[in-house]
């Protein structure tokens, strides 16, 4: 269905002020005149009130903009320093950013020279200074708000990714609460495994809190898949696995785990990435980074403003502010973590053995001795952060053992 043509197209001004002219004299009843002019409510009101101001000089025609500020000879210099540093990065065969990206350059002018320019303008001046050769835009999807509440349902995801060219490959972690568009977590890790996605849910739960749902593609990590890839093998079916950990502590916290079926599914994490690709990668080069604690810095520098100050373009605000109003509200179904429990019995691999006759067991290539009885079931719990490894060795809810590597 087309839209309707603005109200000053579609309608003679002589006609609508025939039309106010019989409302105000009662020869018209409302719901008549608007049907009439074909206006709602809200919209026949403002220009009705717009015609008894002054009925002589009522008008429909919206009064022309005035044109745009010109810019002075020293932010045109700025701008266009700025637009060929961004070219030299684009030529670069070493960084990968494909291609000018406007609005990171407009953030970047506004908390460097707090210059506040449009995207549009200094994408004009590009094209106008040969900087930049327009293609055809297509046409722009936009995905509407499937949850009222926060914490209803959490997208979740990985991408690898050469986030500065003095660098290689490393992981980027991110979780967006689904209503408010927020980032609840972002964090650069070397390699994606199990414990690094448990570690991401550990800290969004203790500074968030706990959401209804996670969101999840359907990686190994998330799901069992036992004739996952292109050949088929004889899986031994022992615990570690058939058993997910990722989904043992989603059932212990009360998670409802959810695996998408496509990429698209997960639509606004996925957007994401790409708004972050276009100006992380962009920062490290500049800024030479060489580090992944560098690298962490500017993504989080990048989370705060996408957060707290870039609006969305649906919804008209910031993530936080739709955040925090629907935490107002009373439209938040978050959780605070269990109490009485150890966060590292809790966020770990956990691993069923049986001692051997000498009370030992091995995990992954470590020999570990218990004094306990031969034979007797213990439950292993092995934590890695931040390179280091330790591993809780449980019988029931008794630690028996604790070794630290």
């Amino acid at each position: 269905m087309s839209q309707k043509q603005q109200v000053h197209k579609r309608i003679v001004p002589l006609f609508m002020i025939e039309i106010f002219e019989a409302y105000r004299s009662k020869q018209m009843k409302l719901q008549e005149a608007m049907k009439e002019l074909q206006l709602g409510r809200s919209n026949f009101f403002r220009y009705y009130s717009a015609f008894k101001k002054d009925p002589k000089t009522f008008s429909i025609i919206p009064p022309k903009k005035k044109g745009s500020r010109k810019l002075s000879a020293d932010v045109d210099e700025k701008i266009a320093s700025i637009l060929r540093a961004e070219k030299e990065l684009v030529w670069d065969p070493l960084v990968r950013v494909g291609k000018i990206n406007f609005s990171a350059l407009s953030e970047e002018l506004h908390r460097e020279e707090n210059l506040d320019i449009s995207p549009e303008t200094i994408r004009k001046k590009a094209i106008l200074w040969k900087l930049h050769h327009p293609r055809q835009r297509g046409l722009k999807i936009y995905r509407e708000v499937e949850t009222s509440k926060i914490g209803r349902l959490f997208q979740h995801d990985t991408c690898i990714h050469q986030w500065s060219p003095y660098l290689n490959h490393f992981y980027l972690i991110l979780t967006v609460d689904d209503h408010s568009r927020r980032i609840v977590f972002a964090k650069f890790f070397e390699e994606e495994t199990s414990m690094n996605h448990l570690l991401s849910v550990r800290d969004t739960a203790l500074n968030i809190g706990l959401p209804l749902a996670y969101y999840t593609d359907r990686h190994s990590i998330f799901t069992y898949n036992a004739m996952n890839g292109p050949l088929r093998k004889n899986y031994q079916m022992v615990v570690e696995d058939a058993e997910v950990q990722w989904k043992r502590v989603m059932g212990i916290l009360g998670i409802q785990s959810i695996c998408a079926k496509s990429p698209q599914a997960k639509g606004k994490v996925e957007s994401k990435f790409k708004y972050l690709q276009g100006r992380i990668v962009r920062r490290c080069a500049k800024e030479q980074v060489t580090t992944l604690e560098h690298a962490q810095r500017i993504l989080d520098e990048e989370v705060r403003y996408y957060n707290e100050y870039r609006k969305h373009d649906i919804t008209g605000q910031t993530p936080m502010e739709r955040f925090l109003l629907a935490e107002k509200e009373g439209r938040s179904v978050l959780r605070k973590l269990p109490e009485g429990k150890d966060l590292k019995d809790l966020f770990c691999l956990e691993y069923r053995r049986k001692l051997d006759k000498y009370g030992k067991t091995t995990i992954k290539t470590i020999e570990l001795e218990v004094k306990s009885s031969p034979s007797k079931e213990v439950f292993i719990h092995y934590i890695e952060e931040n390179h280091e490894k330790e591993i809780r060795i449980l019988s029931g809810n008794t630690v028996l053992k604790v070794l630290k590597c």
